[in-house]
């Protein structure tokens, strides 16, 4: 029930009967559930940063010694040596991150696809696509900075793990943030920023495409529209993302973290990519995939607690009530 001036209550309106959710509100609910989402994901995508930094233009048959047999491996020499703390690497620049990336990926998809698509009809698969990069895309440029820090502060270890990746040594996000564009400028703050985006948009497009059309045919199945049905088409939706972003994610990661001269040149790669071809010479077509299982440990859960989360957002609506 909703309280209206004069102390009287009258019956909340019915989902149905629910005015749209006002661009603004999508944008907030979006950043926030990524937000939450993130704290318990970190770890996994801090595994994912090393396993994907490791034997960095090593030829394949090279004899020197891997820090990591695996995933799980890298999970479990990060907490041995470096405690909870070494899993949590990057966590306050990601959580600022999720909130900037999400508030473009996933709150603007719905608003793009009104906007091109306005028959009332259920909307094809390509103009969710389209949305989907377009939001992809946006999010992605927006938020190369947080995410050029977040990959060096993630592939910074201790003792032996230490030996995996270019050492940055960055200590917070606000200092991080200062160093880079003193050091940097501008230009070395979108480090990156082509392989962020094709990524984001290859990764969009397909996850948000494949969350949407599977939900909307499972509901008009008659399937209940709640939690189950989120969490099922979070997995599927992650696995399609996951392998149309990992080759671009490997890249964006080894171009952001390299170690670069005065000039602001790297000293590994001169652009995206130059660092795909060097890698495939180097280490075969198969290192794009480097971290795959981890990313998608990340991913899955990662946009399956976003995904709940905002519906739950989208269903309640709390938002509303600073208008009431």
């Amino acid at each position: 029930r909703i309280m209206k001036p004069g102390g009287r209550t009258v019956p909340a309106p019915a989902m149905s009967e629910r005015v749209p959710i006002p661009s603004a509100h999508s944008f907030l609910y979006a950043s926030m559930s990524a937000m939450i989402a993130v704290v318990f994901t970190n770890p996994f995508d801090c595994v994912k940063t090393r396993m994907q930094l490791q034997g960095e233009l090593m030829k394949k048959d090279s004899q020197l010694q891997r820090r990591y047999a695996n995933t799980l491996d890298c999970g479990r020499k990060t907490f041995e040596v470096e405690g909870i703390r070494g899993l949590q690497r990057g966590l306050s620049t990601a959580i600022v991150r999720e909130a900037v990336l999400n508030c473009f990926r996933v709150g603007a998809f719905e608003p793009i696809l009104s906007v091109i698509h306005t028959d009332g009809t259920s909307p094809p698969a390509y103009k969710r696509m389209l949305a989907g990069l377009c939001s992809g895309m946006t999010a992605a440029f927006a938020s190369n900075p947080l995410d050029l820090l977040k990959v060096r502060m993630q592939a910074q270890a201790e003792g032996a793990n230490a030996s995996v990746g270019y050492q940055h040594g960055h200590t917070g996000f606000i200092s991080g943030q200062i160093r880079i564009f003193q050091e940097e400028g501008v230009r070395g703050a979108w480090r990156g920023a082509s392989a962020s985006v094709l990524r984001l948009g290859a990764g969009s497009a397909s996850q948000l495409t494949v969350y949407s059309s599977l939900k909307e045919h499972l509901v008009g199945d008659g399937c209940a529209d709640g939690p189950r049905i989120h969490v099922l088409c979070s997995v599927v939706a992650v696995f399609a993302g996951t392998l149309c972003m990992q080759p671009f994610d490997v890249v964006r990661t080894r171009v952001m973290n390299q170690a670069f001269d005065a000039q602001g040149r790297g000293l590994l790669y001169a652009s995206p990519v130059d660092c795909c071809i060097q890698t495939v010479r180097s280490e075969g077509p198969a290192a794009l995939y480097k971290g795959f299982a981890a990313h998608y440990l990340r991913g899955a859960p990662h946009v399956t607690l976003l995904f709940v989360i905002l519906e739950q957002f989208k269903k309640y609506r709390p938002l509303d009530m600073l208008h009431t």
